[in-house]
């Protein structure tokens, strides 16, 4: 993305709503987040925050969505490593 669509951010959102147990979606985030860390900042010069959302639960067993439930732990560890708020 150019500069121009970040000017005056303070903040990030993405949302994937393709499988988080796919490496291709993990490196896709990551794209993002890179993207968006070298081209704005806050006026203190740390990165704006960023927030990742997963989306995944479109195949629902009984009421829950096993897949994203076994992944969780691994998304908040990749969440922290990569500078995603909460």
């Amino acid at each position: 993305m150019t500069r121009v669509y970040y000017r005056e951010a303070v903040g990030g959102l993405t949302v994937r709503q393709k499988s988080m147990t796919r490496l291709s979606t993990f490196q896709a985030v990551l794209k993002w987040k890179g993207d968006l860390d070298s081209k704005v900042a806050l006026s203190n010069g740390t990165p704006v925050p960023a927030v990742l959302l997963a989306n995944k639960c479109d195949q629902r067993s009984q009421g829950s969505c096993p897949k994203l439930r076994t992944t969780l732990p691994k998304l908040e560890n990749f969440s922290r490593q990569y500078g995603f708020v909460g």
